[in-house]
């Protein structure tokens, strides 16, 4: 009777485990995955950035990789003073 409790337990804790695990790299997975920003608040950036040349290199660092994410933009709307528009 113990041995089979003892398996059990070990059978439920390596489920509970590969539950954790999938749920920990499906939420880094979608915290990795750039997401881009719709085309109203792209061009309200870049504009913003061809009118204060100063923003010009965190705009190249945004754009390094093709994509304009939402944390990228609401850095650079930030930084210009702007107000950061809620999540799209």
């Amino acid at each position: 009777m113990a041995y089979k409790l003892t398996r059990a337990s070990w059978i439920a804790a390596a489920l509970v485990g590969a539950v954790v695990v999938a749920l920990a790299v499906w939420r880094v997975s979608n915290r990795v995955q750039a997401k881009p920003v719709g085309d109203s608040l792209f061009q309200k950036t870049k504009a913003l950035v061809e009118k204060t040349p100063r923003l010009q290199p965190d705009w190249e660092a945004a754009l390094a990789d093709g994509v304009l994410t939402l944390g990228e933009a609401r850095s650079i709307l930030e930084k210009a003073g702007e107000a950061v528009p809620a999540e799209q």
